[in-house]
């Protein structure tokens, strides 16, 4: 147990705010541990590991643009693991709309998603990817998939890119070009995320 605490401590200068909760929590872990009671130290070890994910995740919404296309972050609604009930790892939400919001644009990133088997099928297969409907597309060097939400009014594309044990995607509305879609996922930093994420 102490190599987590001390890997956890190695962590810490990663992210230059929010440093001090996490701290507290490794302190009372390494006192607990020390003290032979391996439960209190688990317990603050989780705590730790918890607001580590916060800051990750407002780490990957700073990273974010704040403009797709003509489409506007709406930053007041952004939404992360701290702030969103009974969720662990890390989780993210960010809308963005133009002007007259006939186009809009939901941004989430989850860790352990449960859609990541049967993504990495359609990946790993762009036949079967193509018989159901789906376009298999690189952004930033990651394979993604493009697909048109059916019955959707108005038109709306959902691209989904995993990596890892986790899943960003990309929820388009009111866009009908794939090329515009692609365009727009693009403005993505994708390797940034998959980096602090991973």
């Amino acid at each position: 147990m102490t190599r987590y605490i001390y890997f956890l401590f190695f962590l810490l200068p990663c992210f230059g705010w929010g440093q001090e909760a996490v701290a507290t929590h490794l302190a009372q872990a390494k006192t607990a541990h020390a003290d032979g009671n391996v439960q209190d130290a688990r317990f603050e070890l989780q705590q730790a590991l918890s607001e580590l994910d916060i800051l990750i995740s407002k780490e990957i919404l700073a990273m974010l643009p704040t403009e797709i296309g003509n489409m506007q972050a709406n930053t007041e609604e952004d939404a992360y693991v701290g702030n969103a009930m009974g969720f662990a790892g890390i989780f993210i939400d960010r809308y963005y709309q133009n002007d007259d919001q006939s186009q809009q644009l939901k941004v989430t990133l989850v860790s352990d998603s449960p859609l990541l088997s049967s993504l990495n099928a359609f990946l790993n297969n762009s036949f079967v990817a193509r018989m159901s409907g789906k376009k298999v597309v690189r952004i930033e060097g990651y394979k993604a998939i493009i697909e048109q939400v059916e019955n959707s009014d108005p038109v709306a594309f959902n691209v989904q890119i995993p990596f890892s044990q986790s899943l960003l995607t990309l929820e388009f509305e009111g866009i009908e070009d794939q090329d515009d879609i692609v365009k727009h996922a693009r403005q993505i930093p994708v390797k940034d995320i998959v980096k602090i994420a991973q």
